[in-house]
């Protein structure tokens, strides 16, 4: 179980600061839903968590460690596992060895064969798709293996950047049946969505980014009730 924080994040490329004073808080167990439209700075803040882009100001704790200075393979070695938009598989693996790659951490390779029966009891499409490879696969099981991968190293927090996307609504529905279920099992979970129906169907807490800074947070019913921020940040009417 983790508790993830930043405080004053400020991050960028090259000279530019994408992310200003970042401050917000997942709780353990909980799910938290990071919302805005494309360029407000979700996935470089999903990065910055991940130290994937680094932190320039501001610092991350994840219960109560100071996170912000670390690489990060050492991030992923306290369990915090991002599942990047676009899924980066490994296209000429076969969903079989795409799996197997996710159990790297040194906490998650004893319980190889336990992780992979569970999470092909999640999707059962990636038990009947064990020898094909991933390139060949649809956006659907390509996002559901991007998924299963994450889950075979056993994470305490999982970031989720953008899971719906280009996806049909069945799948959709599918994988964030999957996503609720993971949470109710224990894992705390930090999903950056631009679709907002969805993370407010299923966040308790959420943070809409606007150019780079927070411009409104709230339970996800305060959110919803709102008509201005359905309007003006949400897109919903």
């Amino acid at each position: 179980m983790s508790t993830l924080e930043t405080t004053g994040v400020v991050a960028g490329y090259s000279r530019v600061n994408v992310l200003h004073d970042i401050s917000l808080k997942v709780p353990t167990r909980g799910i938290v839903g990071l919302l805005g439209p494309n360029g407000a700075g979700k996935t470089t803040l999903v990065k910055t968590i991940s130290g994937l882009v680094r932190c320039r100001e501001g610092a991350i704790h994840l219960d109560g460690r100071p996170i912000h200075r670390l690489r990060a393979e050492e991030i992923v070695d306290l369990g915090t596992i991002h599942v990047p938009q676009g899924r980066l598989l490994f296209p000429d693996l076969t969903v079989d060895e795409n799996l197997e790659m996710g159990a790297y951490r040194a906490a998650a390779r004893p319980r190889l064969e336990e992780r992979g029966a569970y999470v092909r009891g999640l999707f059962p499409i990636l038990a009947s798709r064990g020898r094909a490879r991933a390139g060949v696969l649809s956006g659907g099981e390509q996002q559901m293996l991007a998924l299963g991968r994450a889950l075979m190293a056993c994470p305490s927090f999982l970031i989720l950047d953008e899971p719906s996307l280009g996806l049909a609504p069945r799948v959709v529905e599918e994988i964030f049946e999957v996503i609720t279920r993971i949470n109710h099992e224990g894992v705390t979970i930090l999903l950056a969505e631009q679709n907002a129906r969805l993370a407010l169907g299923v966040a308790r807490q959420c943070y809409v980014l606007q150019n780079g800074r927070i411009a409104i947070q709230g339970t996800s019913a305060e959110l919803l009730q709102d008509e201005q921020v359905r309007r003006s940040y949400l897109g919903i009417r």
